[in-house]
């Protein structure tokens, strides 16, 4: 069930049956893609995964305030190593199946080509379905049929899953409709008689009809929910893949002059000029092409090779670092290959060039909580104090091969 924390039941979730589903496939399959047409937020599974790139989560859902979980609006797209893996397209009430379909196929399309999964998990629940004590989608079995075949035509490994649904006969009956879309069967639309036959009246028929409940999901505000999804998987893409014209992110580690701690001065934002197309958002950087080796500090050598993509920006995290200019001429740190000579001095290795320093603003906590995860620390309130020491080469040690 898709609500279950790991700590917790919740919605009427005690096993989290999917994310269990999906770290079994991890064993054999490189990446995993999570699809929940359910009702209400996936955040249980998406909990789960929030820290991972091997596991994008996709769930379309009711979201409306005191609407359970609460969860789910499309600005939440993971943390760390995991941010842009989680897509949540958050719906209103009376949607039906032309423009849920609509909508399904305009994500995952993106989904597909851009996280490239080698298996999917996905969750069927039912309580979208017209008539369903929910009172919220308007849909039918049809219309989760076609979400189905969009993904079945992937040819992937395919782990279905139920889920919610709380008027039992339609339930039964949309489940029904998709064993049989899985199996390429079409279904006589009479209800067999069966101890619960009763319970199908009064059509006893496998269909479901649309209730005349509103769509409140204006077109509108539907294309600015995908045009804001695509952009965040763009995003993804040029983290992933290597673009051309990058903004490469770096910690600078300034030592003390003294014992404490406090005397540490600041973090900073590193731009590295180089070769390749620019933008505001991805300045050009090129690093020297050999890994850096774990434990011994590498020079920056600004020549022409594989180009760097951060997401992270780093930023000054208070007014005592907001006082501070550039380490390059006023700090009293260094970074790989630099020679401390002094308060205010630094010096670089012979052919290679001291970067520039670009102050920034004000940190925020989810900018905050992406940078502790990755570089392995145990609570944000460590990092206005941090030397990074093991940890930046850790950091180093993870972007992609060939920086």
């Amino acid at each position: 069930m898709c609500c279950y924390i790991r700590d917790e039941a919740s919605g009427f979730c005690y096993v989290n049956d999917a994310v269990l589903g999906i770290l079994k496939l991890r064993e054999k399959y490189e990446r995993v893609l999570y699809v929940d047409v359910d009702l209400h937020h996936g955040d249980g599974v998406e909990d789960a995964f929030s820290f991972t790139s091997k596991v994008m989560t996709v769930s379309l859902h009711k979201f409306s305030p005191g609407f359970f979980p609460g969860t789910g609006d499309v600005s939440d797209t993971g943390l760390g190593k995991g941010r842009w893996y989680a897509v949540n397209v958050p719906l209103e009430d009376g949607i039906r199946d032309d423009r849920y379909c609509q909508t399904f196929t305009s994500v995952m399309q993106e989904v597909k080509a851009l996280f490239n999964p080698e298996a999917v998990v996905m969750q069927l629940g039912a309580d979208t379905m017209a008539g369903d004590p929910m009172c919220s989608f308007n849909m039918t079995p049809i219309g989760v049929g076609k979400c189905l075949n969009y993904i079945l035509d992937w040819e992937l490994p395919t782990l279905l899953l139920g889920g919610g649904g709380y008027n039992l006969a339609n339930t039964a009956r949309c489940w029904t409709y998709l064993t049989g879309t899985v199996l390429g069967q079409t279904l006589s639309s009479e209800i067999p008689d069966h101890e619960y036959f009763t319970e199908y009246g009064p059509d006893y028929s496998l269909e479901i009809s649309p209730s005349c409940r509103p769509d409140r999901n204006e077109s509108q505000h539907l294309e600015r929910v995908i045009s804001t999804i695509k952009e965040k998987l763009q995003h993804y893409v040029a983290l992933e893949n290597n673009i051309t014209g990058v903004m490469c992110v770096r910690l600078m580690s300034l030592l003390r002059s003294s014992a404490t701690m406090k005397d540490r001065d600041s973090l900073s934002l590193l731009h590295y000029s180089g070769s390749g197309k620019t933008s505001p958002q991805f300045p050009s950087a090129a690093l020297h092409p050999s890994s850096p080796v774990l434990g011994k500090p590498q020079p920056f050598c600004l020549q022409s090779g594989q180009h760097l993509i951060a997401s992270m920006q780093l930023q000054k995290l208070n007014s005592h670092y907001q006082n501070l200019s550039s380490a390059a001429t006023t700090g009293t740190g260094r970074g790989y290959g630099a020679t401390m000579l002094g308060p205010g001095q630094i010096t670089t290795p012979g052919a290679t060039q001291a970067p520039g320093i670009i102050d920034s603003d004000p940190v925020d906590e989810e900018v905050l909580m992406s940078l502790v995860v990755e570089l392995g620390l145990d609570r944000a309130n460590e990092l206005p104090e941090l030397w990074l020491g093991q940890n930046e080469f850790d950091f180093i040690a993870d972007v992609p091969a060939g920086c």
